[in-house]
């Protein structure tokens, strides 16, 4: 069994994520202003913080994965390494991939 550290994709990170965050703002703008029915302008105000808090820490880690995206591909483009295509596992031996014993 191996373990390895790191995701096995060679993508570049997705902007979907974004969506979360944004979603859980206008959610709790939504139960904001439907507080005076429904009694929910706390659980709305809590919500559209956590939306605004998440929007920056996933910001900061799309940013991160980003920026790994692109120096490796091109630390493997400089090194003369085999060409990856999307989605396929390149024939590079990882030196921080963990060999596993499966019989403990």
């Amino acid at each position: 069994m191996r373990g390895r550290p790191f995701p096995e994709t060679v993508r570049a990170p997705n902007k979907r994520i974004f969506l979360i965050p944004v979603a859980l703002i206008f959610g709790g703008l939504l139960l904001t202003y439907l507080h005076p029915w429904l009694s929910t302008g706390f659980f709305g105000i809590v919500i559209s913080l956590a939306g605004v808090v998440s929007f920056f820490f996933v910001g900061l880690l799309f940013a991160d994965f980003w920026a790994s995206a692109h120096l490796t591909k091109s630390l493997m483009k400089d090194k003369g390494a085999v060409e990856v295509e999307e989605g396929e596992r390149s024939s590079v031996s990882d030196p921080f991939e963990d060999e596993l014993d499966s019989d403990k």
